[in-house]
């Protein structure tokens, strides 16, 4: 009976594309990659690190019917939304990879990050400016899979269960408990020091934005202009469920629970300060 409310649930929401329909037709074509004539196109903008030209190509070439090649997902990730860019061209990419998303969900073979990447990213000391933007994408990519992969009774063949599974991986599990431990306390996680000026916004604009998405999906503007507080309070939420989907991608969710248990009760004790335990 638990299972079966999965069934009803809509998964995440995409920001992007909220209160899009799409026909049956849509839904049912198989989408090619991208023309080779219009990929160049995209190529050598990357190759001329013309940013501003590969978002706008792929933004043009990307639809229903087309999508990106993998390695290029990978790139938008890797040399534009984590790196220190400026806040309008961090927003922009994480737009296009919500549009990729939204459009094609990412599967085990054309998933654009791995494990290795996103614990660089949560453990680097240099906190990209993107970095809540990726962690956003990243558990976008998770939810979208399990909820696809739960209907049709094929978790085993899921994100998840690749990189979350409590029986085959379970020190990436570990590893996301340190993250979570590490953010209620502040240890290794505060908000990236320099914030684009152009892109500021009242703090209840922000909070406004956030309710009309998914509770653990902030919006862009959000992620870049948000008090420490808040940054630290959605990077909770994001962690959160990651460790909530490594519970319920297994057969066993009771084992799975009972060994998170364990391993986040020993670090509660180390926690000195009871509100944050």
């Amino acid at each position: 009976l638990n299972k079966l409310c999965y069934f009803k649930r809509s998964g995440a929401q995409h920001l992007f594309f909220q209160g899009v329909a799409f026909n049956r037709e849509t839904q049912q074509m198989n989408p090619e990659l991208i023309p080779s004539g219009k990929l160049s196109m995209v190529h050598t903008t990357m190759e001329e690190n013309f940013i501003e030209g590969t978002l706008h190509f792929l933004n043009e070439f990307v639809s229903c019917r087309y999508c990106p090649p993998k390695e290029i997902i990978s790139y938008l990730i890797t040399q534009i939304l984590l790196h220190p860019h400026q806040g309008e061209i961090l927003k922009d990419t994480y737009m296009l990879l919500m549009k990729i998303q939204m459009l094609h969900p990412a599967n085990v073979t054309t998933v654009g990050w791995d494990w290795t990447l996103l614990k660089y990213i949560m453990e680097d000391e240099e906190k990209p400016p993107g970095q809540l933007l990726f962690l956003q994408y990243v558990v976008q990519t998770l939810e979208d899979d399990f909820q696809q992969n739960l209907r049709l009774r094929l978790l085993q063949k899921s994100i998840a269960k690749k990189v979350l599974s409590c029986d085959k991986c379970f020190s990436n599990v570990k590893e996301v408990v340190e993250w979570l431990v590490a953010a209620v306390t502040g240890v290794r996680f505060a908000q990236p020091p320099e914030q684009p000026q152009e892109l500021s916004s009242s703090s209840a604009e922000t909070r406004a934005e956030c309710s009309s998405s998914a509770p653990w999906l902030p919006s862009t503007s959000q992620a870049e202009v948000a008090p420490p507080a808040f940054f630290k309070q959605k990077v909770m939420l994001l962690l959160q469920r990651m460790l909530s989907i490594a519970v319920e991608v297994d057969r066993s969710p009771n084992c799975s629970s009972c060994k998170i248990a364990d391993v986040m009760f020993s670090f509660i004790l180390n926690i000195p300060l009871r509100s944050q335990r």
